[in-house]
């Protein structure tokens, strides 16, 4: 099976207070390209890509819902 290449510009955020969140980093990933992956999934799953030009791999995306701003 022939996995999906999504490519889109993001920039880091990190939580502040937020419980056993406090000092995550994470990125805000635009609705309709989350839909791409595995939309009806909740579950963490393996990414791996570039930040700037350094590759990454082993990272967890975890879904976190929908925004809420």
């Amino acid at each position: 099976m022939k996995k999906k290449a999504i490519t889109f510009t993001a920039t880091l955020k990190k939580f502040a207070e937020n419980g056993d969140k406090t000092g995550w980093t994470y990125i805000e990933m635009p609705a309709e390209l989350a839909e791409q992956l595995n939309a009806d999934t909740k579950k963490a799953f393996r990414v791996k890509g570039t930040l700037d030009q350094y590759a990454i791999s082993g990272v967890t995306l975890l879904p976190a819902g929908a925004e809420t701003t």
